[in-house]
């Protein structure tokens, strides 16, 4: 159920899967599929662009082990954070897939 409340659209949403919670509001808007896309990410920090650096630039700052495994990595524009594919990214691409597979 669509529904101007304000000018604002909402969406009733019903259930407790949090899936199935994202694919009512997709197919209440019209989404086909999702996407995840580490050109346009955000810092969970403060929201600044993260950009990708190189990976010289960031030896002393990240974990040995960390540095030896990864090849990519980002910063925060705005507070500095740094980022690299971990477990965390392959959760969310999991979760995409299954978003994507659903919305099929």
């Amino acid at each position: 159920m669509l529904k101007k409340i304000g000018g604002i659209t909402t969406v009733l949403i019903r259930g407790n899967d949090e899936i199935e919670q994202i694919i009512q509001i997709a197919k209440k808007i019209g989404l086909s599929n999702f996407v995840l896309d580490t050109n346009s990410s955000r810092c969970v920090d403060c929201n600044g662009k993260i950009e990708a650096i190189d990976k010289i630039r960031i030896m002393e700052k990240v974990p040995p082990r960390i540095y030896e495994r990864q090849e990519k990595f980002w910063s925060c524009k705005g507070c500095k954070k740094l980022y690299w594919e971990g477990t965390h990214l392959v959760k969310i691409q999991e979760f995409v897939e299954k978003l994507n597979q659903r919305l099929k």
